[in-house]
């Protein structure tokens, strides 16, 4: 009788931590973040104008023979407090170069559109280096 009793709670309390884990998810240790979309983070955020309060996602490596490329999606406060909305970005290793996405339609997006494609889009199709970020 000892036994099956302490069968079932251990079941119950298996059970207990995976439900914990799938309704909790922040109780779980936060996945590692390869160092170079760290590196494009922080390289984005000492370009903007309030850091503290962006906000990524999508955030994709890509590699060439002779650079690395991050591309990803940024939404951050602009200076008058507001959320600017999701717009892309590019940053370009081992230059440490930022490319934004135009904001204002009067900007010209042709040369940003052209980049995403060649550097994001078609490398996606290519040799994607799997990331750790959601």
């Amino acid at each position: 009788m000892r036994v099956i009793a302490l069968l079932a709670c251990l079941g119950l309390g298996w059970f207990a931590g995976l439900a914990s884990a799938y309704f909790w998810p922040s109780l779980l240790p936060p996945e590692p973040v390869p160092a170079r979309i760290s590196q494009a983070e922080e390289a984005v955020k000492a370009r903007i104008r309030d850091p503290f309060s962006a906000h990524f996602r999508g955030l994709k490596e890509y590699k060439t023979a002779d650079n690395s490329y991050v591309c990803g999606f940024l939404n951050a406060r602009n200076g008058m407090g507001g959320y600017t909305g999701w717009s892309g970005f590019i940053h370009m290793m081992p230059q440490n170069i930022v490319q934004f996405e135009p904001q204002d339609d009067r900007i010209k997006q042709g040369d940003f559109r052209v980049d995403w494609s060649e550097k994001c889009v078609s490398r996606a199709a290519e040799n994607p280096v799997p990331n750790l970020q959601k």
